[in-house]
């Protein structure tokens, strides 16, 4: 997985086994689909406000299943 970023493994793991539970808190489950959809989802809004792509992003939260963070896409 060399040159592999978060992003990279996210969208793999999502692929190969979408409906697994990825976090899990309280009654709450988030699976590998619904995280990689709103990482994406968080990847378009920074691309749309100008973020460069392959930029860097942090996230800091409070409530880790309402959340995501991951590189804009090449």
């Amino acid at each position: 997985m060399t040159g592999w970023n978060i992003a990279d493994v996210l969208e793999v793991v999502a692929a190969e086994v979408p409906g697994s539970p990825a976090v899990i808190q309280g009654g709450r489950v988030v699976t590998w689909r619904e995280l990689d959809q709103r990482a994406g989802r968080v990847a378009a809004g920074l691309l749309a406000a100008g973020l460069p792509r392959r930029s860097s992003v942090a996230s800091i939260s409070a409530t880790a299943p309402s959340t995501s963070s991951r590189s804009t896409p090449a």
